[in-house]
This record gives C-alpha cells, sequence and structure tokens, in this order.
C-alpha cells in the first residue's frame, strides 16, 4: 500500500520576511478546510524559531500589525490537531536568534553552521524546539516524533543530528529530495532513527515552463532581497539556467549530491502532475508487498490553487482507494516503525 503523506511547512519567508496572516494562516485555513471535506489528514511542520520571535516580540507585533502572530498561530495550530490533523518540528537554524527591528525581522548573520555544531549544542537546539511545540499543542495525548529541519540543502539528516534525535525520542527525519535506490522508499540512518525522503522525480527541462510554476518561482522570488526588479526579472532565469545544466543520479544513502528535482509539491504542482508522481512510486516501490510511506511537500506562502489539491484528494479517495491511503506522519511511525 502506498501511504501518501502530506507535510505543510508553517513558516513565512527564509529571510524572516512575510506577513503571518497572508503568509500562513489564510493560506493554511483553505488548506484545512479542503482536506477535512475529504476526511484527509494531514501534517503540519511548524517552524518554531520564528515562533520563538513572535513570542518574544509578541507587544511590538501587536501594535505594529494590529494581532497577534504567535496567538493566531496557537490558536490555528490546535483547531488542526483537534481536528485530527498532526503537528510536528520544523527548524530553520538561520532563524534563531532574528529580531524585529520595527518594520520587519532581522536575521543573525553571524551564526555558526549548523553542520559545525557539536552534538550536545544539536541537542540543546531540538530539545528547546520539541519541548515548546509539545507545551504549544493542548493535549496530553500528543507526540513530537518527526523533525525537519532547512537550510542545510535538501538531504538526509546530518550526523551531528542522529543521536540527538534518539535521545530526545524522534524517530524520522524528513528532508531529503534524493529517490531511495531501493524498494521500500525510506532509508534506516541506525537503529530506531529513519529518513522518509520527500518523493522526488528526475527533472525534465520543460516541466518548469508551465503558467504555475513560472507564477510561483516569481513569487517567491520577489520576497526576498532588497531589489525588487532584480529579484522579479532576473532571478527567475538564473534559476531555469541552472536547472537547464542538471546532472541526474539516484543516491542510495540519501545524501545531497547538489542537484536539485521536482519534488511532489502540492503548491507548485497540477493536478495532472500530482497524480502523475503517484504512478512514478508505483513502478519504483514495491507497494503490493510493503507499506511505503510516499512524502508530499508544500508550503503556506506559495499556495494559490486550491482546485489542484480538491481535485487530486478527490480523485484518490474516490478511484484509488485500493492502493493509496492517506496518513498522517505520527500514524505511519506509531503503525509501522514501532513493530520493527
Amino acid at each position: 500500500m502506498i501511504n501518501a503523506i502530506i507535510t505543510i511547512d508553517y513558516e513565512i519567508f527564509g529571510n524572516g520576511r512575510g506577513d503571518v496572516r497572508e503568509h500562513i494562516i489564510n493560506p493554511m485555513e483553505n488548506i484545512l478546510k479542503i482536506c477535512n471535506r475529504h476526511n484527509v489528514s494531514i501534517t503540519i511542520f511548524l517552524e518554531m524559531m520564528e515562533y520563538f520571535a513572535f513570542e518574544k516580540y509578541d507587544k511590538e507585533l501587536r501594535d505594529e500589525l494590529g494581532y497577534s502572530p504567535m496567538k493566531e498561530i496557537r490558536d490555528q495550530i490546535n483547531r488542526a490537531y483537534d481536528d485530527g490533523h498532526d503537528v510536528q518540528l520544523h527548524i530553520h537554524p538561520q532563524f534563531k536568534n532574528m529580531r524585529f527591528d520595527g518594520d520587519c525581522f532581522v536575521l543573525d548573520q553571524d551564526l555558526k553552521p549548523y553542520r559545525e555544531l557539536k552534538s550536545d549544542e544539536v541537542k540543546a537546539i531540538l530539545d528547546l524546539c520539541k519541548n515548546k511545540l509539545e507545551s504549544i499543542i493542548n493535549s496530553e495525548d500528543y507526540e513530537c516524533n518527526c523533525l525537519r529541519l532547512s537550510n542545510i540543502g535538501w538531504t538526509k539528516v546530518p550526523k551531528n543530528t542522529v543521536k540527538p534525535m534518539k535521545e530526545l525520542g524522534f524517530v524520522v527525519h524528513s528532508l531529503s529530495q534524493n529517490i531511495p535506490n531501493n524498494d521500500k522508499g525510506y532509508w534506516k540512518m541506525e537503529e530506531g532513527i529513519y529518513e522518509i525522503p520527500i518523493h522526488s522525480k528526475k527533472a525534465e527541462f520543460t516541466e518548469l515552463l508551465s503558467l504555475k510554476k513560472l507564477f510561483i518561482f516569481t513569487y517567491m522570488w520577489a520576497h526576498y532581497g532588497d531589489n525588487l526588479i532584480d529579484n522579479v526579472l532576473f532571478r527567475p532565469f538564473t534559476l531555469l539556467r541552472s536547472v537547464a545544466n542538471l546532472k541526474y543520479q539516484n543516491d542510495s544513502d540519501g545524501r545531497d549530491n547538489g542537484n536539485s528535482k521536482p519534488k511532489w509539491d502540492l503548491s507548485k504542482s497540477t493536478y495532472r502532475e500530482i497524480i502523475q508522481f503517484l504512478d512514478i512510486a508505483k513502478k519504483r516501490y514495491d507497494y503490493q508487498n510493503k507499506e511505503i510511506p510516499l512524502v508530499m511537500i508544500g508550503h503556506t506562502k506559495n499556495f494559490f490553487v486550491k482546485k489542484d489539491l480538491d481535485q487530486f484528494l478527490n480523485y484518490v479517495t474516490t478511484h484509488r482507494s485500493d492502493e493509496i491511503r492517506f496518513r498522517s506522519m505520527n500514524d505511519y511511525i506509531n503503525i509501522f516503525f514501532d513493530q520493527r
């Protein structure tokens, strides 16, 4: 059976910019309405470093915005959890120590690169974030057992993080874009710790030429940097040029080979493309004899087209339920990894 795990990165932009209502709360409401209508549970990866900043500068943000980002996040996350959705831990290391200057957030440019941190330093970060997330969810039954780092490349969990994950009760890291060279769809990093990659495929340059992708690329780049004209007019073409020069290879151990691959992305993919990814998984994995975890990624900040997600959920629940089921990350971990 294919276990489709829809994951949503719940965050503002990677440079600390963005409006919480516009780029997190409102699009998340649209996603939840669609999923609730089809009785599909998703996994929300709550970015915790920015939450600490929203908490620290709550008064200043209330004065500036007229609302509390921290409160709206807590309320929405708990409503989603009460409705049967999963919430897990997302960390952008570059958001640590970010400060609000009265207009926008400014990142700390002097942070030590995450991969250079010692294991005990990593454990302190994970422990802090895990405890905060568990305090946010108003339920004694809540489990934080999955981690998604960011700003380290689309790769497997770094070596300095495996031991802290085990010590703190994490089971899965899910970030790699690489294609497993096996028929089960994930890697065992060591006993009790797994990397479940984001479902990806080899790319064709023409795939980037759809109107939906070009719009999203332009929208995203427009929110990075100070020079809007440069971001909108030139950076998308730089990105497309780099994609045209990709070399594709599979990494059996999940290492980042430096090449981008199209990911199963509900925000950027059309309905037809989303279904094509499912068909690729059927050919790649032994889904008839194994329980395959197939991770889809999405972001609130670039979720614009509701009908693609709606069509996808309707199609699978109506026509493909004999071979595909939807699960949250927590459900998959508890059902299948606890038995290994």
